[in-house]
């Protein structure tokens, strides 16, 4: 699966995506690196999809 990458997120602090990050980070869907840094600018791969969707699922009690 290496190579596949999703469309970037263009996230900025006034980015309509604002609550929806802040719900993700709040409930460590979204964690970012060790800096701290979100990298919402960068590329998803599929890797980054499938952590996101198993910590909405953990999150949901389904994993």
């Amino acid at each position: 699966m290496g190579g596949y990458e999703c469309v970037s997120c263009f996230y900025t602090p006034d980015s309509y995506a604002t609550e929806a990050v802040k719900w993700a980070q709040a409930n460590k869907i979204i964690q970012g690196d060790a800096s701290g840094s979100l990298q919402l600018h960068q590329p998803c791969t599929v890797q980054k999809v499938v952590v996101l969707l198993w910590r909405f699922a953990k999150l949901l009690g389904r994993a």
